[in-house]
């Protein structure tokens, strides 16, 4: 187990990089498939996602480290405030994206959003597997 740990910190590199291979991979198939619309929704959904997972990984943090009562205090204001924040330069991203190039596909951009799921669920896949496999 030790060349595969289990740290919050390797966990998190981990599904970052899950999101980033799936996000490629949905780019890589909506460009053989579908129109361009769908392959741009895909790939600005996929990168949200990278963002999004970050800015939710580190505000987790935050919120666990009050609740632990370790490292420097936010104000509960301020983490209301960037989650917000965070949502509200998701909108615009995608708003701002969807005026620049035209039509984008609304689903495409969902579709690349969601690359998170998988992500997680191969990385909880593979600790069940080494847990099962120390036993």
């Amino acid at each position: 187990m030790a060349d595969y740990p289990i740290t919050p910190q390797a966990v998190g590199r981990r599904v970052l990089r899950n999101i980033t291979v799936s996000s490629i991979l949905l780019v890589l198939v909506t460009a053989c498939l579908a129109d361009w619309q769908m392959t741009l929704g895909a790939t600005l959904g996929g990168l949200l996602a990278c963002i999004n997972y970050r800015w939710m990984h580190n505000g987790l943090e935050t919120i666990l480290q009050l609740a632990a009562n370790t490292g420097p205090l936010p104000r509960s204001y301020t983490i209301a405030a960037k989650f917000l924040l965070r949502w509200l330069l998701i909108f615009l991203t995608i708003f701002s994206v969807g005026k620049l190039f035209g039509q984008l596909s609304a689903i495409g951009i969902i579709i690349g959003l969601l690359t998170l799921m998988p992500s997680v669920v191969i990385e909880g896949i593979q600790q069940i597997y080494l847990l099962q496999k120390e036993r």
